[in-house]
């Protein structure tokens, strides 16, 4: 568990999953989205997939995080759907709840704008904005999380 929320917190999780995936079948992703898709894969099928051949990465998973395949296990237990509800209502709840109301309060003139688990401003007011989210979500989780600043870039058309 410890390891599986160190990897978690420091956005290492994928990285990971995706070198003990390939040194176990010899598969590999051309980038993060790709094993993005199988880790969602590997976390949001029903319990009974794992002992389908297509599996090989759910049961991965499983031998490198025991503890953690069995509370997800039993969250799913009966309907797979609870894990992804579970894990997207906490998501909302702290960028909602937390996060874009702290911001609305202290500074209820600055413009933003949420996207699942991004809140979006101005130029200028991505530190504050970071500064915010590592407070919040260190205070929810107890680890403070490796952000990503991204700055949107006007299409060329």
């Amino acid at each position: 568990v410890k390891r599986f929320i160190e990897l978690v917190a420091n956005g290492h999780i994928y990285e990971y999953l995706a070198e003990q995936i390939k040194d176990e079948f010899g598969i590999k992703y051309k980038d993060r989205d790709e094993i993005k898709e199988v880790i969602f894969t590997v976390l949001f099928t029903a319990n009974q997939f794992i002992g389908q051949p297509e599996a090989g990465p759910k049961r991965v998973f499983k031998d490198r995080f025991p503890t953690v395949y069995k509370i997800f296990s039993f969250i799913k237990k009966g309907d797979k759907t609870q894990l992804p509800i579970l894990l997207q209502c906490i998501e909302s709840h702290i960028v909602l709840s937390r996060i874009s109301r702290r911001i609305a309060e202290e500074r209820p003139c600055l413009p933003i704008f949420t996207i699942h688990d991004s809140v979006i401003t101005t130029v200028g007011n991505e530190g504050y904005v970071e500064a915010i989210m590592k407070e919040e979500l260190s205070i929810c989780i107890g680890y403070e999380p490796k952000l990503k600043i991204e700055y949107w870039k006007k299409s060329e058309e």
